[in-house]
């Protein structure tokens, strides 16, 4: 970008420059400056002195449409830069407007090229400053509208996910009694009851505990207290002095970034009180002192903790079959079979996957709309491999489910594909 705004020229930006009321300061020169103005508008050059007073009064008009936007809380980063742009451009476009008007065959006053530069540097860094700013404060408003959320929300929910868990805590621990030693004919008896009671306590840990554990990650990934970046620190240290680090601009410009500063320092402050509210609000669930009274959790780590739970109602499920008196399997046994499962479970996807309903209806189609008998002869020959591939593999799928059911019923174990 070239020293100067590179703006296009647009007359209706220079008539409204020309229509402003002129501050009380200057009105008993409002006649002359009226008569000037009106030969303007018939393209003729400006002196200097009205061509300055001219392009501070459009900043005057302009300049305050930027400071609107700085206020506002708006959470979309792409209207907040938008919107800055637009208005720093309709400032900086009016003012240089009128400065080309003015008259080149006079001699310009002595400290014109520095009055220029200076109210074009101003500009160019307020923009592209600016323009930053307005991004990081509208990230900043997103990020507090969704921890605010979700500090308000985390009380309720987490009551609700304790309760459902100390539910399922309280059965799964009474199971884990049962668990080892020989069965009495009374526990033998109560056993399928318990089992079931067990199914619904492991259903409602499968729902409790990866909500818990998203929950943490999200709190944990709060990372530290919100503040300013180093380039946010940089542009607030450089607003904050401009009104004494430059002199030709006037003065009030000069001080508007200086009174943004506040806002911006709000801005923060609200993410701090925000994040704060978070790490408040989830205190039980970084800190697990959510469940720290349970009798089965017992110091097992969460990730894992469903898991522990399925393999105890296996356990329970197998000592029903075996009337009291099975054992557990060895871990070797036991990491055997789940690996098994694992790879019977990724083969009956596949099979899924390869029996699209897509494809059928693709080779239908292409049976409808032949044209000639040898389109007809490939699209019924095509059609024809389809189904026999698709005999083959629904007796495959069955035959997977069918030996999967038999060796986990000798087992004692249940099958581990009832959802499919």
């Amino acid at each position: 970008m070239t020293k100067r705004f590179q703006f296009a020229v647009v007359i209706g930006l220079i008539a409204s420059a020309l229509v402003l009321i002129l501050p009380p300061a200057a009105r008993g020169q409002q006649e002359e400056a009226q008569s000037e103005e009106k030969t303007f508008i018939k393209d003729a050059p400006l002196s200097w002195e009205l061509a300055r007073r001219l392009s501070e009064q459009a900043l005057e008009e302009y300049l305050p449409k930027a400071a609107e936007v700085m206020k506002a809380f708006n959470s979309s980063e792409f209207d907040a830069e938008l919107k800055w742009v637009q208005a720093l451009e309709r400032a900086a476009g009016a003012w240089f407007d009128v400065i080309l008007y003015q008259k080149k065959s006079d001699n310009p006053p002595a400290d014109q090229k520095e009055w220029s530069d200076e109210y074009n540097n101003f500009l160019l860094t307020l923009r592209n400053n600016g323009k930053l700013m307005v991004v990081r404060m509208a990230r900043r408003a997103q990020s507090i509208e969704i921890m605010t959320r979700a500090a308000e929300n985390a009380p309720v929910k987490l009551e609700e996910l304790k309760k459902n868990w100390q539910e399922a805590d309280a059965v799964l621990a009474e199971a884990k009694n049962m668990m080892y030693g020989s069965w009495s004919r009374e526990q033998l008896k109560n056993a399928p009851a318990l089992l079931e009671r067990v199914k619904t306590a492991v259903n409602l840990l499968s729902a409790v505990i990866p909500s818990l554990i998203s929950m943490r990650d999200y709190a944990m990934n709060r990372g530290a207290k919100p503040d300013f970046a180093t380039e946010e620190q940089s542009i607030i240290n450089l607003w904050k002095g401009l009104p004494d680090t430059i002199s030709v601009v006037q003065k009030s410009f000069r001080q508007m970034p200086k009174d943004w500063i506040p806002i911006i320092q709000a801005r923060r402050d609200a993410e701090v009180k925000a994040w704060e509210a978070v790490v408040k609000a989830y205190e039980p669930v970084v800190n697990k002192t959510i469940n720290s009274s349970f009798k089965y959790y017992n110091g097992q780590v969460w990730d894992s903790l469903v898991d522990s739970a399925k393999r105890d109602q296996d356990f329970i499920f197998r000592k029903i079959v075996g009337e009291g008196n099975v054992d557990s399997f060895t871990s070797g046994q036991e990491k055997a079979e789940e690996e098994l499962t694992k790879k019977e479970r990724a083969r009956l996807v596949e099979i899924n996957s390869l029996q699209n309903p897509y494809i059928e209806n693709k080779l239908q189609l292409a049976l409808i709309n032949a044209d000639s008998d040898s389109e007809k002869k490939a699209a019924e020959a095509a059609m024809a491999k389809y189904k026999a591939d698709k005999a083959k593999l629904d007796a495959e799928y069955k035959q997977i489910i069918e030996k999967h059911n038999q060796r986990r019923k000798k087992l004692g174990m249940p099958s581990a594909f009832s959802d499919i």
